[in-house]
């Protein structure tokens, strides 16, 4: 039997991350990969060479010292949870000394410090994709952008892998595909493939897109994007541009700021992000999300469109209003509260 090496905390961050990589996407990784960055750069700073020269006591000094570096509520748990998950692997693969993990303490969170009530509401994603579809930017990138983000409600980076073969115009649905190696993976790998279907107005927006204003280009892989520019795939901060100038109110109503437009220096592509009533995509998602559960969807419908389970889906996007949920989810039960509806005995 071989005995465990000794390893550094980087190694065996490094270790522990490129085992993880084979469920994980590109963007949490880093994330991970972050988290654990301050503990190793901390476990350097205090001469550990060695993840068996740690002990519970030397774990909790991080500990308090991460919970006085002023993080938000849900970051610090974030933080907290994957150093404990690392090392209750380094301990479990004999590389660290049992009982290390439980010297970090992952504090609970309100759900109130989980999420964010800024969505984009249901009004207004019907004002401003009502303007788009009747106005001259129709099938345009921004409003194209805007369409499939709130009539599937999945992530920026599942609408930035799509490719022009992905959309089968005839049945009306989009194929979620995972391609890391070309530079489009999906989060969650291959359990977040899926097939998800749109209405027949949604599929003519996105075919006049297609037919009329798509650049024909290709990306660097030879793939040819739905969402391109001149110079190829769309790159993730201007995809989310193009949702902040898709939202911006004053498409549909009087700037609500009091800017005259389009004179406003927020009413452009590349400074509509400034604008405190645009939304980003992920407020998008969470509006739609929202939305098609008030529609009568049921949650693990919607959780199999946006890529996303049930809890999380009711955790940190499903955000009625009180009314809402009542008149949407609340009221179609009203009239089982009668005896006129009861089964006689």
């Amino acid at each position: 039997m071989t005995d465990a090496p000794h390893l550094s905390p980087s190694d065996a961050a490094e270790r522990w991350l490129n085992k993880r990589s084979v469920s994980l996407s590109d963007q949490t990784l880093r994330g991970y990969g972050y988290r654990l960055k301050v503990f190793t750069d901390w476990a350097e700073a205090q001469g550990i060479d060695s993840m068996q020269d740690l002990t519970p006591w030397l774990v909790d000094e991080f500990d308090a010292k991460r919970k006085g570096d002023d993080l938000a509520p849900i970051s610090l748990r974030n933080h907290q949870q994957t150093v404990r998950d690392w090392l209750e692997w380094a301990s479990d693969v004999g590389i660290a000394p049992d009982g290390v993990a439980a010297a970090i303490e992952v504090p609970d969170v309100d759900r109130s410090d989980h999420v964010s009530d800024v969505t984009l509401d249901q009004d207004a994603a019907k004002a401003l994709i009502g303007q788009f579809r009747d106005g001259s930017d129709r099938a345009s990138k921004h409003h194209v952008t805007l369409e499939l983000l709130w009539f599937i409600g999945c992530r920026m980076g599942g609408l930035r892998a799509l490719d022009l073969g992905d959309v089968d115009r005839d049945a009306g649905v989009f194929e979620f595909r995972h391609r890391p190696e070309t530079g489009t993976p999906l989060k969650k790998a291959e359990q977040g493939e899926r097939d998800v279907g749109v209405t027949e107005g949604t599929m003519a927006i996105v075919g006049e897109w297609i037919d009329h204003h798509r650049p024909d280009v290709r990306d660097d892989h030879g793939r040819s994007p739905l969402l391109v520019t001149p110079f190829g795939r769309v790159v993730t901060s201007t995809l989310r541009d193009w949702c902040y100038f898709a939202t911006v109110p004053c498409r549909h109503q009087s700037c609500p700021h009091g800017e005259e437009c389009p004179s406003c220096e927020w009413y452009a592509s590349t400074g509509a992000r400034e604008c405190p009533s645009s939304r980003s995509p992920h407020q998008v998602r969470s509006g739609s999300i929202t939305w098609q559960r008030n529609r009568g969807m049921d949650a693990e419908v919607v959780g199999r469109r946006v890529n996303a389970s049930v809890r999380v889906i009711n955790q940190h996007y499903d955000l009625p209003t009180k009314r809402e949920e009542f008149e949407q989810r609340g009221r179609p039960h009203v009239s089982k509260l009668s005896f006129d509806t009861e089964d006689e005995a």
